[in-house]
C-alpha cells in the first residue's frame, strides 16, 4: 500500500511538473500557429508593397537599324538607340511616399489586431479549460465525500440503523454522481481538444498547469477612451490619413515626367538628342476621375470608421454592464456556497440522529452542488464575455 501511495504521489508530482502554462502555449503558438506565421509573412510583404508604391517603371531601351535607298539608288545603313525613364515630380513622390508609409502602418496595426485576437482566443480556451478542470476536481471531491458517506450507510444498514429503502436511495444518488463525473471528464477532454485545435497542435495536450489565477473584477473602462486606443480604429484612422495624403498628388500640375535620350547614325551622319515628355491632363478626364474615385473612397472609409467607433463603443458599454451583473452574481453565489455547506452539515447530523429523512439530506447536498457548479458556470460566462470585450476593444489591457 505504501508503494502504491508513493507511486501515486510521484505521478501527481510529475504531472504537475510537466503541465503546460498559458505562457508555454502562447510561445508555442507564436512559433508554430499557421495564422500567426501568415501574419509575419504579410508584414514582410507590406514592406515590399510600400516600396513598390513609390517606384516607377524601369527605364526603356530602344534599338533600331535599317538600310535605306535614295532616288539615285545610292544607299546606306541606319542605326538608332534611345533610352527613356519616367520620374515622379518631387512633391508627388513625397506625397506618395508619406501615403505609402501611413498605409504600411495602418496595415501593420490591422495585422497586430488579428494577432491579438488569436492570442485572446488561446487565452480564453486555456482559462475555460481550467474552469472545466475546476468543475472536474469539485465533482471528484464531492463524489468521494458522498462515496465515503455511502460506505458508512452500508455498514449502518447492516447494523439495522437505517432502512433498506434509504440505502437504495443513497446508492441510486451515488450512481448518478458517478455518471455526472464521467460526463464532466468528457467535457474537460473536449475543452482540451478545442485548445489543441486552436493551436494547430498534432499532439494532444496532456495537462494544464492552471497556476494562473483567474479572478473576476469590476471593469472600469471608459468606452470612448477604449475606442481611441483600439488597434482596429487606429488602423482605419491611419488609412484615411494615407488616402488624404495621396490626394495631394492631384494638386500638382504634372505628377510625372519622362526623360529621353537618343543616338542615331544615318548615312554616316551622327545625331544626339534629348527630350522631356509631360502628360497633358487637360486633354483627358482621367486625372479628374481618379481624384473623384479617391475622394469617394475617403468618404466611404470615414463613414465606415465612424460607424465602427459607434458600434465598438456601444458593444463595450453593453458587455461592461453584463460583466458587472455577472460579477455581482458570482459574489452572491459564493456567499450562498458557505450557507449551503453549513446546511448540509446540519442536515447530515440531523439525519444520523433520525430527525431528518434521506430525501432531505440528498436534497440539501444537491442544492450545495448546484450552487458550486452555478458559480463556476457564471465564471465561464464572465470569461466568455470578458474576452468578447477584449476582442471588440482590440486593445492589449483592460482593467
Amino acid at each position: 500500500m505504501r508503494a502504491i501511495a508513493i507511486f501515486l504521489t510521484l505521478s501527481i508530482t510529475l504531472s504537475t511538473l510537466f503541465a503546460q502554462t498559458l505562457n508555454d502555449l502562447i510561445k508555442e503558438a507564436l512559433k508554430h500557429h499557421p495564422d500567426l506565421q501568415q501574419i509575419e509573412i504579410q508584414k514582410r510583404a507590406l514592406k515590399a508593397r510600400a516600396q513598390s508604391a513609390i517606384t516607377t517603371d524601369p527605364a526603356e531601351l530602344q534599338l533600331g537599324g535599317g538600310y535605306a535607298l535614295d532616288n539615285d539608288s545610292s544607299g546606306g545603313k541606319e542605326f538608332f538607340a534611345g533610352i527613356s525613364k519616367e520620374f515622379f515630380t518631387p512633391a508627388v513622390k513625397r506625397a506618395l511616399q508619406e501615403s505609402s508609409e501611413l498605409l504600411f502602418k495602418s496595415e501593420l496595426l490591422r495585422l497586430e489586431s488579428r494577432l491579438l485576437e488569436s492570442i485572446y482566443t488561446i487565452e480564453y480556451l486555456y482559462f475555460d479549460s481550467c474552469l472545466q478542470k475546476k468543475k472536474l476536481l469539485l465533482k471528484e471531491k464531492l463524489y468521494e465525500e458522498f462515496n465515503r458517506f455511502a460506505r458508512k450507510m452500508r455498514r449502518a444498514q447492516e447494523l439495522g440503523e437505517i432502512s433498506k429503502k434509504d440505502l437504495i436511495t443513497i446508492e441510486s444518488e451515488l450512481a448518478k454522481d458517478e455518471l455526472e463525473l464521467k460526463l464532466q471528464k468528457s467535457s474537460y477532454r473536449a475543452s482540451l481538444i478545442s485548445l489543441q485545435r486552436e493551436l494547430y497542435r498534432p499532439k494532444p495536450i496532456g495537462e494544464l498547469s492552471c497556476s494562473e489565477d483567474f479572478e473576476t473584477f469590476k471593469i472600469e473602462l471608459n468606452e470612448k477612451s477604449a475606442v481611441k486606443r483600439s488597434l482596429n480604429i487606429k488602423s482605419k484612422e491611419l488609412k484615411i490619413k494615407a488616402l488624404k495624403r495621396a490626394l495631394k498628388k492631384f494638386d500638382a500640375l504634372f505628377d510625372r515626367y519622362t526623360l529621353s535620350a537618343e543616338y542615331s547614325d544615318e548615312f554616316g551622319t551622327t545625331r544626339y538628342g534629348g527630350y522631356i515628355s509631360l502628360p497633358l491632363y487637360s486633354l483627358s478626364k482621367k486625372k479628374e476621375l481618379e481624384k473623384k474615385i479617391l475622394m469617394e473612397q475617403i468618404s466611404l472609409e470615414t463613414l465606415n470608421m465612424h460607424a465602427q467607433k459607434l458600434k465598438t463603443e456601444n458593444m463595450i458599454k453593453e458587455l461592461k454592464e453584463i460583466l458587472h451583473t455577472i460579477h455581482d452574481s458570482i459574489a452572491l453565489y459564493k456567499e450562498l456556497e458557505k450557507e449551503k455547506s453549513r446546511l448540509v452539515q446540519m442536515v447530515q447530523r440531523s439525519y444520523l440522529s433520525g430527525e431528518s429523512s434521506v430525501t432531505e439530506l440528498i436534497s440539501a447536498k444537491k442544492e450545495r452542488v448546484y450552487i458550486y457548479l452555478k458559480t463556476i458556470d457564471l465564471q465561464q460566462e464572465y470569461l466568455k464575455r470578458l474576452f468578447d470585450m477584449y476582442k471588440t476593444a482590440s486593445i492589449k489591457e483592460i482593467r
